[in-house]
């Protein structure tokens, strides 16, 4: 290994990990400070740096918890998942689950997984969106089969703390506060429509879907499913419309009718 490669590396564990043995005796002191100090500059700034990536995801999560309280997670998080991608941007893909893990309130992974995913929806890829004059070009004996692709920005949640009316508080101003804990988790979307991100609560049945749509599922077998709430005759008028809903809100990217 020549020696700048080594140096470099050696550099990058103290940065990542704190590990000074490596490089404290290749850093000259200077008049004003030692080689400690002067490598505590860089350290420390790339902590810094990360933190601003989180504060940027997660804003209201640091509106929840405070300055110092954020930076007490974020500086965790941090140290036990050093930063992977070649991009910033994924840095704070993994805080909820951190957070779950943590013995932290239970409701705020819930707040941090749901901000992550207002994130996702904004920066997923653009994509037509099926009209309801494409669903009516459908030869009628061609429904059974029809699959429906969810436009790239949809994501789904379930929901056990009432996160998202925290979210739009804080969005709109109000003091934050604990959410309530839900009687029972609730299914939620979250998709994007041109440059504007919206959000909704989803019944049972439509959640049941929604997900089964997004595996791939025909639509006969959506109709079929829903008989576990509707009635054999009414679960195919329940399924028409939940789609004809679907379109025109733009959840739905694409239809493929096999031919």
């Amino acid at each position: 290994m020549s020696g700048l490669r080594a140096l470099q590396q050696a550099f990058r564990d103290y940065v990542l990990s704190g590990e000074t043995a490596g490089i404290v005796p290749r850093i000259a002191d200077s008049a004003r400070t030692g080689a400690a100090q002067r490598l505590a500059v860089y350290g420390e700034a790339y902590r810094l740096r990360l933190l601003e990536a989180l504060e940027s995801d997660f804003r209201v999560l640091k509106a929840v918890l405070g300055d110092e309280g954020f930076e007490r997670i974020g500086r965790r998080y941090i140290e036990a998942h050093p930063s992977r991608h070649f991009s910033i941007r994924w840095f704070g893909a993994g805080l909820a689950d951190s957070l779950r893990r943590a013995d932290e309130a239970p409701w705020l992974a819930e707040l941090a997984a749901f901000e992550w995913a207002m994130t996702e929806v904004f920066d997923a890829a653009d994509a037509a969106v099926v009209t309801v004059a494409d669903v009516a070009a459908v030869a009628p004996e061609r429904w059974p089969g029809m699959r429906l692709f969810p436009h790239p920005s949809v994501r789904r949640l379930d929901l056990h703390w009432a996160v998202a009316q925290l979210w739009k508080d804080v969005q709109d101003g109000a003091t934050p506060s604990p959410p309530a804990r839900t009687p029972q988790p609730v299914a939620w979307v979250l998709w994007r429509r041109d440059l504007t991100n919206y959000f909704r609560s989803l019944s049972a049945p439509e959640a049941w879907a929604l997900d089964a749509a997004g595996a791939g599922s025909p639509f006969a077998d959506l109709c079929q499913g829903l008989c576990e709430w509707f009635g054999e005759a009414e679960a195919p008028l329940q399924a028409a419309g939940l789609l004809k809903g679907w379109v025109q809100e733009g959840l739905i990217g694409a239809v493929e009718t096999g031919g």
